[in-house]
């Protein structure tokens, strides 16, 4: 994702990104993932957000990537209601183009890697 957006994600709720020890993944490679899940992201962080501040919750992000073409937000605890906001978004993420952000549909790109594209940007 580009530096940008990473800023922009990380500012909607800024605890869960802070304290991140060195080797803490979202530290060493930021979000594993391309531009077109922006939207779905800061919706799923938002909700997270919701959900720690009501519950007083002290969680981390671990990971957030792409693989195999779906989403993976991985936190460093779970609660059943933080796993329905990162469900809805990992739902989401395999319906919409990682790089443009239109509707998308599971793709191989090559022998064994797949991307969640839309026609546009596969053909590309």
């Amino acid at each position: 994702m580009s530096p940008d957006k990473e800023k922009e994600l990380i500012s909607i709720y800024p605890a869960l990104f802070s304290d991140l020890d060195d080797r803490n993944c979202i530290h060493l490679f930021g979000f594993e993932c391309d531009d077109g899940w922006f939207k779905l992201l800061k919706e799923c962080i938002q909700g997270i957000k919701d959900v720690c501040e009501r519950d007083h919750l002290d969680i981390k992000a671990d990971q957030v990537k792409e693989k195999y073409a779906e989403l993976r937000f991985y936190l460093s605890q779970h609660t059943a209601e933080l796993n329905q906001v990162i469900e809805k978004a990992e739902t989401k993420a395999v319906q919409t183009c990682e790089i443009c952000g239109c509707a998308g549909k599971i793709k191989q790109t090559r022998p064994n890697w797949w991307k969640t594209l839309c026609e546009k940007c596969f053909t590309k």
